[in-house]
């Protein structure tokens, strides 16, 4: 698409915005409902930014939760892989000695 296509296409879609959102704001519901929305947001807005203590108290908090969920879950994983390689030698020295009792039981069984 050419640049003049797209500043075509961009002025269309803004357009047809426009003309949907006004159309959609004659219904007097959906009016009531945006400006009511609005308005809460508009309220969020000021308390946070009359507290932005607040807002960092939590962003902190948050981060230290994530942070500790983070350090106990790479604990789990640590002590996983040590009980995973635990098992892996004991595996390894179970067949070691069922080959021993295999290899007596056959000199055995040669005499």
């Amino acid at each position: 698409m050419s640049a003049v296509g797209k500043k075509k296409f961009y002025k269309g879609l803004l357009f047809g915005a426009l003309i949907g959102g006004t159309i959609t704001l004659l219904d007097k519901n959906v009016r009531r409902e945006v400006l009511q929305g609005g308005k809460a947001l508009g309220n969020r807005i000021k308390e946070t930014l009359s507290r932005p203590g607040d807002l960092m108290e939590s962003i902190q908090g948050k981060v230290e939760h994530f942070r500790n969920t983070y350090e106990a879950l790479n604990e789990d994983l640590q002590f996983l892989a040590e009980k995973a390689a635990e098992i892996k030698k004991l595996g390894e020295e179970t067949a070691i000695t069922i080959k021993k009792m295999k290899n007596n039981q056959e000199q055995s069984d040669e005499y």
